[in-house]
Parts: structure tokens; sequence; C-alpha cells
């Protein structure tokens, strides 16, 4: 196993994107799903980190069907015709249980490395509590829609009721259902509103403890194991630039230049092909 370096120009710890995928996968909210024409849904975690080590071309991830009803795997693909892998695929298990495994190798410089996402954290929080100020807006419209809809449920509903009209209680069972589902969406939007809010108005909360923070770095390779698709793709995200797969499923690492001074690797050794 190879763990290649990055060019030694300096660069941030996180990208703003990257800063924000932590963010919600602290809170939950960060998803690398798509969606099929069926409703059916599956995540492709990793999408344009994954290279063939064969040819250098990207690896696609998609997901194939499995024998069981409803189970699908997910694979990355090497699509260049020219390229003489064999087999052209590689399951995501086998990527991850190797990530799992360089992970766990891997120690921490405790102090720089906090230090380091203190001053990341004071570059992006400004970013973090903007996209908090736009989702809240976009919140509040949404809200104000299902107000509407409330209101307009409630008029049919009133106006329905008259019994001159002799409604169905069929129609007027549909009516009540608006109704609750109006009030039930616009609570749900309230209850976020509320925690944005709360951010908003103590932005320190978004920082974590030191204790916490490293706690998040310590255990990155058990996340990982154990985590969903968009918890393994955030975590991938925080410490490597790509990685490469061989003919064999051997993994090699381009680790992010700012992480290499932060972390050691155990006995994973440096070095690589020297694409990017």
């Amino acid at each position: 196993m190879n763990l290649c370096e990055a060019q030694p120009d300096f660069v941030s710890m996180v990208t703003e994107a990257e800063f924000e995928k932590v963010q919600e996968m602290r809170s939950g909210r960060y998803q690398v799903h798509i969606k099929h024409k069926d409703g059916s849904s599956v995540e492709l975690p990793l999408k344009g980190m994954v290279f063939c080590d064969v040819c250098g071309s990207k690896m696609y991830p998609g997901a194939s069907k499995g024998r069981l009803p409803g189970k699908k795997f997910v694979y990355y693909t090497c699509q260049n015709k020219e390229c003489p892998r064999k087999p052209k695929g590689i399951r995501a298990k086998y990527v991850f249980d190797d990530l799992y495994k360089t992970l766990k190798a891997m120690s921490l410089d405790s102090d720089a490395t906090y230090a380091a996402y203190e001053k990341e954290l004071d570059e992006n929080i400004k970013l973090e509590l903007d996209t908090l100020r736009k989702e809240r807006t976009s919140l509040v419209g949404v809200k104000n829609q299902h107000k509407r809809d409330l209101d307009l449920a409630n008029a049919d509903f009133t106006r329905l009721s008259d019994p001159k009209l002799k409604t169905p209680e069929a129609t007027l069972e549909a009516c009540r259902a608006r109704i609750d589902a109006a009030e039930m969406a616009m609570n749900d939007i309230a209850d976020d509103i509320a925690e944005i809010d709360k951010t908003l108005n103590d932005p320190n909360s978004i920082k974590m403890a030191k204790e916490d923070f490293l706690n998040l770095l310590a255990t990155s390779a058990e996340k990982l194991k154990n985590g969903t698709f968009a918890e393994k793709d955030a975590i991938a995200r925080i410490w490597f630039l790509n990685l490469r797969i061989g003919e064999q499923k051997e993994v090699s690492y381009l680790c992010k230049t700012e992480i290499k001074y932060l972390v050691k690797f155990g006995n994973v050794s440096s070095g690589g092909s020297g694409r990017t």
C-alpha cells in the first residue's frame, strides 16, 4: 500500500465545501445518494475521488443489483474502453476496508492539528453562518407556503362543512388530512428554524472543543467502518485528495498536503506512481 504525498504548496486544511460537508455530517444533513426513476435511491460515495491505477482514468461509482430483492452494491468502474484492466470494476466494500486499515494506522500531532482546525474554523465560520442564514430564509419561505396551504385548507373545510352542501364525509376527511399535513410541516420547519437561530445567536457553538475535535479525528477509522456511506464520504474527504485502485484491488492514496504534516500513518509507506 502506498500513501502518496501531495504537492508541497501549502493549502488550507479543508476547503469551504469540505468544511460544510463535515458540519452537515455532524448535524445529519449530509447526503450522497441519488434517486432512481422507480423511487429507490442509492448512496454513491467518493464521487470524483477514485481513479484507475492502470490507465489513470476516473472510476465512476454505480450500483448493481444483488441477488436479494432490493439489495444493491456500490461499485467503482473504469469506463476507459482502451484500458486493459480486468475486471473493470471493484466493490466499494474493498475500498472502504482498505481505507479503514489506513486510518486505523494513523496517529495525530494533537496540538498542531487542533491549532490548524481553529485557524481554519475562524476563516470558515462566516461562510457557515452565511449558509445558515440562506437556509433560514429558504425555510421561512417554505413555511409561509405551508401557511397559505393551511389557510386554504381551513377555508375549504369551513365552507364544505355547511350542512346545506351535504358534503360527503370522504371530502371532509381529505380536507382534515390537508390541514394536518400543513400543520405538521409547519411545526417541523419551525423546529429547524429554531435550531438555526440557536446557532446564529451563539456562533461559538459551531466550534468543537479540542477534546471533541481530536476525538472525531482519532475515531475516523471506526466512524468510517461503521458509518453510513455519507459519513464514509465526508471522512475520506477530510484526509485524502484521491484514491487509486490497482488491478489486484490494491489501493494507494494521495494525502492532502496540509494533513501530511499533522498526522503519521504508521507503517504505510510514502510515495507512489506520481499520477494525479
